[in-house]
């Protein structure tokens, strides 16, 4: 995340993924946790799974961590124990 991104318009959105700006960039934009949390609770109050990338591990702390998958993941995972290896 770069900003705050207010309220956000999630029609249509089935899953959140969110994560930090990686490398070595010159005036990096450093995630802010109330950022993260404002779009997670907005998907939240939707029903919408949140997935947060292991680089915001150092900024939500273990505790606040969400690592959620859509039910489309886990129909996936479902169908592949079928298949014949």
């Amino acid at each position: 995340m770069f900003d705050d991104v207010g309220m956000v318009d999630l029609t249509g959105i089935e899953w959140i993924v969110i994560g930090t700006e990686t490398g070595r960039r010159k005036g990096k934009t450093v995630s802010k946790p109330e950022w993260v949390r404002n779009l997670t609770d907005q998907a939240h109050t939707l029903g919408i799974p949140v997935f947060m990338k292991e680089d915001l591990l150092p900024i939500m702390g273990e505790a606040q961590m969400v690592q959620e998958f859509p039910p489309a993941f886990y129909r996936v995972l479902e169908e592949q124990k079928t298949w014949q290896k």
